[in-house]
């Protein structure tokens, strides 16, 4: 089995401040409205691109957003309605639009092992609200935590302290634009993904996505790749990049992945 692991937000959909002048209007379209505002698009090609590519290979979207975010973008879970989905960053795989119940009983198990509990970590990070340079403490589903902050303010001082506080109790803290992100080790998607691999008998993986949340699933992939526009082109990883940037890196990434699958159908 063929399968195609992919980040959906900046790797695949595109809020309106990523899409250049050049694009037309009629070459685009909605994808996620939330309380009657345009949240996020894809070009019509990269849903050409993703249309056919299912045809012959499992498309696995993969995300940081809890399952309701999620199924807020209707181009991805009401049109191509995968079989499987990830969300809440590993913590929730679904299946037809439900939590499965055997990874859900994997991830309370490690959840319950953490040294530092969430609710621990939570009532720590509360103390933060108020802040000037925090914006807002969130937390996701009871799984992870994470501050929404002023960039112009925060500090490597500021992110230090947040990793000194986390990083022994078992959890990783991350960086990623104006949200900062505090997750437990034990759930990544990579995790999930590396379940699902194994689970379904997917022999060929591809994958894409623009963070360090991604990174460890590009690079375990038989074919990995993230748009120039996204943080890890800043970091020290060797990964394969996109020559375009913004929306029309998806229809790059999207030709690429294609090309492995097909690759990999001959070999």
């Amino acid at each position: 089995m063929r399968a195609f692991a992919s980040d959906l937000d900046r790797t695949l959909i595109y809020s309106r401040r990523l899409i250049s002048e050049e694009i037309n209007e009629a070459d685009i379209e909605l994808v996620e409205t939330l309380d009657g505002r345009e949240i996020s698009y894809m070009t019509k090609k990269a849903i050409r691109q993703l249309t056919k590519l299912t045809e012959n290979a499992m498309f696995i979207p993969v995300t940081t957003r809890t399952t309701e975010q999620y199924k807020r973008i209707s181009m991805i879970s009401e049109t191509f309605k995968p079989q499987y989905a990830i969300t809440t960053n590993g913590a929730v795989i679904l299946k037809d639009g439900e939590p499965l119940e055997e990874w859900d009983d994997i991830m309370n198990e490690r959840i319950r092992n953490l040294s530092l509990s969430f609710d621990e970590a939570y009532e720590w990070l509360q103390t933060y609200d108020g802040y000037d340079w925090v914006k807002e403490v969130k937390e996701a589903d009871k799984t992870f935590l994470y501050l929404v902050v002023h960039k112009e303010l925060f500090t490597n001082e500021h992110l230090q302290t947040l990793r000194n506080y986390f990083h022994p109790g078992g959890w990783r803290v991350y960086a990623h634009g104006r949200k900062i992100y505090c997750i437990p080790t034990a759930i990544s998607k990579w995790s999930a993904v590396a379940f699902l691999k194994e689970k379904l008998g997917i022999d060929t993986l591809c994958a894409a996505g623009d963070s360090e949340l991604d990174v460890e699933m590009i690079l375990h992939a038989d074919f990995g790749m993230a748009p120039l526009h996204g943080e890890l082109a800043h970091m020290d990883y060797e990964v394969t990049f996109t020559k375009t940037m913004n929306i029309e890196a998806a229809e790059e990434m999207l030709e690429h992945v294609e090309q492995a699958l097909s690759t990999a159908v001959k070999r």
